[in-house]
């Protein structure tokens, strides 16, 4: 019986991790196929990422090619659970006041809360999307640089397979003041969405 049993497992034990992560924030799956409260399995060649502003417009959203759907307006638990069938990721907004976590243990806190958050609504990661003016040398700036290298941690350890990323102007020379440390938040996430529609004539 044993050896029978044994290949189910690693089959089993992802779909029990996901479902505990939900459940033991006192949610359960709201799928009607609870597998699909998994996060998916493949890793795409290439990403189409759309960043979802609310409504019911995600119906008619090309689903052969989006691979990650961030959600900025109100989580959809129908939009999660047709994003998954179709094996796209469904992330969360992660925006903050910087100056509110330049201590390490607000930030710790603010990082934590992210995490459950996602975990409670069977989601795939964050995307931080901060855009806040941020001065060389200060204390925000380093504040941001290790956001963005805990918040990948704890998303990565607590959510296995999950997606962090991070969202940046499309030039790294201080635009709208955000004189990130752009090598180090790129080398934290998975990768950096570069805001390239949003190119005034006056920055060029």
């Amino acid at each position: 019986m044993e050896s029978r049993c044994a290949p189910l497992l690693p089959l089993l034990l992802p779909l029990l991790l996901h479902a505990a992560r939900g459940e033991e924030r006192g949610a359960a799956c709201p799928c009607p196929v609870q597998t699909l409260c998994l996060p998916p399995s493949l890793t795409p060649a290439y990403e189409v990422y759309v960043f979802h502003v609310g409504g019911k417009d995600w119906m008619f959203y090309d689903w052969t090619k989006v691979t990650t759907v961030a959600i900025f307006s109100g989580f959809d638990a129908a939009l999660m659970c047709y994003a998954h069938s179709k094996g796209a990721r469904v992330v969360l907004k992660g925006d903050v006041d910087v100056q509110s976590v330049v201590e390490p243990a607000a930030r710790a806190r603010w990082v934590q809360q992210q995490v459950e958050l996602a975990q409670s609504h069977f989601m795939d990661g964050i995307n931080l999307d901060i855009e806040a003016a941020v001065g060389n040398s200060s204390a925000e700036r380093a504040a941001l640089t290790a956001l963005a290298h805990e918040t990948t941690a704890a998303f990565h350890s607590q959510i296995p397979g999950s997606q962090v990323t991070f969202d940046v102007a499309w030039s790294p020379d201080c635009i709208d003041g955000r004189c990130y440390d752009y090598p180090a938040i790129a080398e934290a996430v998975d990768f950096l969405f570069v805001m390239s529609y949003d190119m005034p004539e006056s920055d060029l």
